[in-house]
């Protein structure tokens, strides 16, 4: 009376009670159960999870967070703010507010604010006041 495989008598077989992987008694079999990247059971691979730039997982990549000029991340770029002459940003101009003749900002000319009235007046070799009409006032 002794049991056999699948069937009564089947003279001193002893049944594979073995677990095995995905269905039950496929012989010694050790299922693997490590879990896989992305998927269950990919086989010992680690899942990269470092965090990416710009996306999740693009390996590794540090993102550069630096704040550039103008717009953000622009790679290092320290922005100039300097102020400029009559706009903002001209790069480094010193603007020249030296007040002019007739108009504003026309460089470095002193106005000439003399009063004439048609005539020269000058000493003589003598020592005399002369006047004349000059001819090109």
């Amino acid at each position: 009376t002794t049991k056999r495989s699948g069937k009564v008598n089947t003279r001193g077989h002893i049944t594979d009670t073995t677990k095995r992987s995905g269905k039950v008694n496929t012989r010694g079999h050790i299922p693997d159960t490590t879990k896989r990247s992305g998927k269950v059971n990919t086989r010992g691979h680690i899942p990269d999870t470092t965090k990416r730039s710009g996306k999740v997982n693009t390996r590794g990549h540090i993102p550069d967070t630096t704040k550039r000029s103008g717009k953000v991340n622009t790679r290092g770029h320290i922005p100039d703010t300097t102020k400029r002459s009559g706009k903002v940003n001209t790069r480094g101009h010193i603007p020249d507010t030296t007040k002019r003749s007739g108009k504003v900002n026309t460089r470095g000319h002193i106005p000439d604010t003399t009063k004439r009235s048609g005539k020269v007046t000058f000493q003589t070799q003598k020592g005399q006041a002369r006047s004349i009409t000059h001819p090109y006032i």
